[in-house]
């Protein structure tokens, strides 16, 4: 498991310093985030804020599936399991990566280990037929403590040094492989076209 730490001053006491981030099932199209929390008081629990690059994508109503509905970010409490927020609140699963794309927030308030599916999204080709992707950039973690209804300390960047593999398809072979489609597209399309006019003649 890689431990992650906080972004600070040289001799500064790092705030979660227990508190580590790990991928199960890679490399995968479909890899597992592990979060492992630190102990906390009784009454509290983590507040975690992660920001995904656009190659991962959290689908809402798997999440939601595994862990309730999900919260405003500004209403997360703590519960007795992971209490979560996603902004934007609605994710288009389908799309393909897009570098320009802003990327979206995962809030979770959990007092426990946690596990979160994770999705990659179509990608473009690559010569070895993967990418590695640096999952978390600086500033892309945050963490502070969530106590009762109305205490969360300030939330701190947390370093998660975390690269992760992700299959696609190989560069190489691409032309071949759009040829074969327009190839197929447009057999169907004479097919089409063929049925059709013989359904005309016998008329």
């Amino acid at each position: 498991m890689s431990a992650t730490r906080r972004d600070n001053d040289p001799g500064e006491p790092e705030p979660y310093s227990d508190l580590a981030l790990s991928f199960a099932l890679t490399p995968s199209l479909h890899p597992r985030l592990l979060i492992g929390l630190p102990a906390t008081p009784a009454t509290c629990a983590i507040h975690l804020s992660l920001l995904l690059p656009d190659e991962l994508f959290v689908d809402p109503s798997e999440l939601a599936h595994i862990w309730g509905p999900p919260s405003s970010p500004s209403s997360l409490l703590p519960t007795s399991g992971p209490a979560w927020a996603l902004t934007p609140a609605v994710i288009d699963v389908e799309r393909p990566y897009a570098a320009s794309s802003p990327r979206a927030r995962l809030d979770v308030i959990a007092a426990a280990d946690a596990d979160v599916p994770l999705h990659a999204r179509y990608l473009p080709p690559a010569a070895l037929a993967a990418h590695n992707l640096t999952v978390f950039p600086r500033g892309s973690v945050r963490a502070g403590l969530a106590c009762g209804r109305s205490v969360h300390a300030e939330l701190r960047p947390v370093r998660a040094d975390l690269a992760l593999v992700l299959p696609a398809a190989r560069d190489d072979i691409q032309a071949p492989v759009d040829a074969v489609t327009a190839g197929v597209v447009w057999a169907g399309w004479a097919w089409l076209v063929y049925k059709l006019l013989r359904v005309r003649q016998r008329k």
